[in-house]
């Protein structure tokens, strides 16, 4: 990886940052000029700190290491290293993953008719110490490339012809190619990001970054209407060709701004807003994947007049995108290697998925299925919920999947078949227990599938500390799904909570005694648990015990008490991300 972003370094140093350039006799002019920005000599500026550094490798060929260009790839090496570090010392790994609180939560809301939903939130759950460096690494980064183009960068080599606005303007332009530089890592399952953080811890940076590159972007067009309302041309040269304000060192009084790319961007611009702002959130993401998935393409036309439009953009995005375009050929290359797929419904609303052929893997991860008889290009995360050993054995790997939304429920309406399937995986943090003496699994819901495989892989390893599955549904329903019988009653424990009372039920069941049985239905408990007293007994009996540790999976709400009780008594947590 530090191979690959050298040379991308020393491309981007030897080529022109404009495609208007990118030509035999724009390159050979490029390749022997010493261009200057914050160097020139008699510059104004004052406590100039980034200097662009000018590497000549003959008379006619000069390396122009730009300070964005050092900065950008030097921040992805830093971030490549401290993953090695994190990979191949176990302690450094361990630290890594330890979580710690985090304020909050922030959020926007919005209300109607007494019902009030949240349109943006944000903390008031955990992280871990890898997220926060790199968070606090990526705040760094970007302070220091603001620097640069607000102050120590000199557009078209001169001071005297810009106004602060058009400061401000280009330089949130040439922010925005930097977030859209990295846009594309976290979703590539073989990227730096998805390294140093599975593929779903590395998701939500892609989320908050992706709508931090939409208001850079929007900021960059509103500032430019300043400028142009300064210049009395406000609306007229928002979308018209040719403009009248000199962009780009032209000095005409006439119209001479020729620069269709601009009106281009706006309309690009404003219709991703639509499409990847809106029909990106959560809520329509959940319930109609497919709307999001088909809207969110909308980005191959954002990329391609990013290029077009802003110079030095390719700079940052030509990374983002061979390691995208990289990711999608192995994709490619597994969904050629088809595997037989049997479906049937199961109880609580699910589809049991079992798939002919396994592969290695741990309790906990998750696998992408693509199923070309419902969708030929989407592939969608499901957890495993066999056991490694179960799967080794039966040569078979087992989902569960519960309908969410469009494809879930055409999923289970094509249940009952025979048919082909290609995999990609295993992705995910593995579940670890070869250094803990207690784990207490907390499910939510079709959460517990990655509990059903870690306690089932517990077993077949013969685990002698103490294990105990919580698991909370709305219906009793869901206790059909799995069976915890067959459990050593002498280390393992179960409770069951249902949080609404079916009419159906017999009240004999709400036994609480924590014991499944196979010749009735599960006993269970009736109500919500109290998440941190069932920490606090857990701590209580496991107190003797070596590095005590915590799994959730299920709702958003469920997994942050369980988070929120670990750090509380400073257990290791780790969770499954149950809400992508």
């Amino acid at each position: 990886t530090l191979a690959a972003l050298a040379c991308l370094l020393l491309l981007t140093a030897s080529l022109p940052d404009s495609w208007e350039d990118m030509n035999a006799s724009g390159i050979k002019a490029w390749a022997a000029s010493r261009r200057h920005d914050s160097l020139a000599e008699g510059s104004p500026r004052k406590n100039v700190v980034f200097r662009t550094i000018y590497a000549a490798a003959s008379d006619r060929f000069v390396f122009k290491f730009f300070p964005d260009q050092l900065l950008y790839y030097g921040f992805l090496a830093l971030l490549v290293l401290i993953t090695a570090a994190t990979q191949l010392v176990p302690a450094l790994g361990r630290l890594a993953r330890t979580r710690v609180a985090v304020a909050g939560p922030f959020s926007i809301s919005f209300g109607y008719k007494n019902r009030r939903a949240d349109a943006w939130s944000v903390g008031g759950s955990s992280a871990s110490i890898g997220e926060c460096v790199f968070l606090g690494l990526f705040a760094l980064f970007i302070g220091l490339e603001a620097r640069y183009w607000f102050y120590d960068h000199r557009f078209d080599g001169s001071d005297e012809r810009q106004s602060d606005a058009e400061i401000v303007a280009r330089g949130l332009g040439q922010l925005a190619n930097c977030c859209l530089g990295l846009l594309l890592l976290p979703v590539s399952k073989h990227s730096i990001l998805s390294q140093a953080f599975a593929w779903d811890r590395a998701l939500w940076f892609h989320i908050w970054l992706g709508y931090s590159t939409l208001a850079l972007f929007v900021g960059h067009a509103v500032a430019w209407w300043h400028v142009y309302s300064q210049q009395h041309l406000f609306p007229e040269d928002v979308l018209r060709v040719p403009m009248r304000y000199p962009t780009n060192g032209s000095t005409a009084k006439d119209r001479c701004g020729d620069n269709f790319t601009i009106p281009l961007a706006t309309l690009v611009v404003a219709t991703t807003l639509l499409l990847v702002g809106v029909l990106a959130h959560f809520q329509v993401r959940r319930a109609h994947f497919e709307t999001f998935y088909v809207s969110h393409h909308v980005f191959v036309a954002l990329y391609a007049t990013a290029l077009w439009h802003a110079a030095s953009s390719w700079y940052y995005v030509l990374g983002g995108i061979l390691q995208y375009a990289f990711d999608h050929t192995l994709r490619t290359v597994n969904a050629s290697r088809r595997r037989q797929l049997s479906c049937r419904p199961g109880p609580y609303e699910t589809t049991r998925l079992d798939v002919a052929g396994a592969f290695p893997y741990a309790p906990g991860q998750y696998a992408f299925l693509n199923l070309p008889h419902l969708s030929p290009l989407e592939w969608h995360p499901f957890t495993l919920s066999s056991a490694p050993t179960d799967a080794a054995r039966t040569d078979r790997l087992t989902f569960d999947v519960k309908v969410s939304g469009d494809f879930t429920k055409r999923l289970r309406d094509a249940a009952a078949l025979q048919t082909l399937v290609a995999l990609d995986g295993p992705h995910g943090t593995p579940f670890d227990a070869t250094d803990t003496g207690a784990v207490l699994l907390v499910a939510g819901g079709i959460g517990i599938t990655p509990c059903h495989a870690i306690v089932n892989e517990l077993r077949h390893s013969s685990f002698p500390g103490a294990v105990t599955l919580l698991w909370v549904a709305k219906t009793p329903a869901a206790f059909d799904l799995f069976t915890f019988a067959d459990l050593p009653q002498e280390n393992f424990r179960v409770n069951l909570y249902v949080t609404q009372r079916d009419h159906h039920d017999d009240d004999d069941h709400h036994l609480g005694s924590g014991r499944a049985d196979s010749e009735a239905p599960p006993p269970y408990e009736l109500g919500r648990p109290d998440i941190p007293a069932v920490v606090d007994a857990f701590v209580l009996a496991s107190h003797h015990l070596r590095n005590p540790k915590i799994f959730a999976c299920g709702p958003k709400p469920l997994v942050d008490a369980a988070s929120s009780a670990a750090l509380r008594h400073n257990l290791h947590f780790d969770a499954d991300i149950f809400e992508f």
